[in-house]
C-alpha cells in the first residue's frame, strides 16, 4: 500500500510538472503569433506611409479636405510671426537649440521673410508615451508635438494643419549652398546625452542650417520597426518550443 501511494504521488508530480511547463509554452507561442502579426501590420503601415509620402504634393490650399496623414503637400505664402491669421497652417520647420527659447534674439537666423513655398509632410502631431509629461502652455514648455494643443496655445482654431517641412522639401528661401551641411547635421543622430539633456546639440556654423528639418528617412522609421517585431517572434517562439519539449519530457517521465 505505502509502494503503491508514493508511485501515485510521485505521477500526479509529474503531471504537475508538465502542466506548468505547458502553460509557459502556451504563453510564449501566443506572444510569438501576436509579434508576427504587429510585424504584418507595420509592414502595412510602412508602405501606406511611403506610398503618402511618394505622391505628387498637393496643393494643400486648393485642397476642401484635409490630406491624410503622411500624404505630401505644398503651400504658398507668408510666415506671420505676430499670429494674424488669414488661412493659417502650422508649419513644423525643425529642430532648434534650446538658446533660442532665452535668446529670441538669435530666431532672426532662421525666420524667411517675404513670399515662401513649403513642400512637407500632413501630420496629426505625436502620441505621448505613458511616462512623457504634460505639455505647459504657461511657460511654453513642449514634450512632445500635439497639434491642437500648439494652434489654442497661438490663438488658433484647434482643427489647424500642421505640415512638417523635412529635408528635400525645404522653404525655397532657406535653400542655398549650406543645404549640404544642413543635410548632414539633420541625419546624425542625437547622443545618448543630448537626448537625456534636451538634445542640446551646438548650433551649426551656417547660420541658414537652422531649423533642421527631419528626412524622409525619419518619417519612414517606427520606434519598433518591422525587423525588430521578427526578434521578438523569434524569442517568443524559441521558449514557447523549450518549454514544450520540458513538458513532453515531464510527461514521457511519468510512471506507467
Amino acid at each position: 500500500m505505502l509502494v503503491a501511494g508514493a508511485a501515485q504521488g510521485k505521477q500526479g508530480g509529474v503531471r504537475w510538472s508538465a502542466v506548468l511547463l505547458g502553460i509557459p509554452s502556451a504563453v510564449a507561442a501566443y506572444l510569438c503569433s501576436w509579434q508576427v502579426q504587429r510585424r504584418q501590420k507595420k509592414i502595412e503601415l510602412l508602405a501606406e506611409r511611403e506610398a503618402r509620402m511618394s505622391g505628387a504634393p498637393l496643393d494643400l490650399f486648393e485642397e476642401e479636405y484635409l490630406p491624410e496623414e503622411y500624404t505630401r503637400v505644398t503651400l504658398s505664402g507668408t510666415f506671420d510671426y505676430s499670429k494674424d491669421a488669414f488661412r493659417t497652417v502650422l508649419v513644423n520647420r525643425g529642430w532648434v537649440p534650446l538658446s533660442w527659447k532665452e535668446r529670441p534674439e538669435e530666431r532672426v537666423i532662421g525666420e524667411p521673410a517675404g513670399q515662401v513655398t513649403v513642400t512637407g509632410i500632413i501630420r496629426n502631431g505625436e502620441k505621448a508615451g505613458q511616462f512623457v509629461p504634460r505639455n505647459d502652455f504657461k511657460s511654453c514648455t513642449w514634450h512632445y508635438i500635439n497639434t491642437a494643443e500648439l494652434a489654442e496655445a497661438a490663438g488658433l482654431d484647434p482643427g489647424t494643419p500642421l505640415v512638417e517641412a523635412v529635408i528635400g522639401t525645404r522653404t525655397e528661401t532657406q535653400a542655398g549652398e549650406n543645404d549640404e551641411e544642413a543635410v548632414s547635421a539633420a541625419t546624425k543622430p542625437p547622443s545618448t546625452m543630448e537626448v537625456l539633456g534636451g538634445r542640446t546639440r551646438p548650433a551649426p556654423t551656417a547660420p541658414d542650417a537652422l531649423p533642421l528639418p527631419k528626412t524622409i528617412a525619419d518619417l519612414r522609421r517606427f520606434s519598433v520597426m518591422p525587423s525588430d517585431h521578427f526578434n521578438y517572434a523569434a524569442t517568443w517562439f524559441t521558449l514557447s518550443a523549450a518549454t514544450a519539449a520540458l513538458a513532453v519530457k515531464a510527461a514521457r517521465q511519468a510512471p506507467k
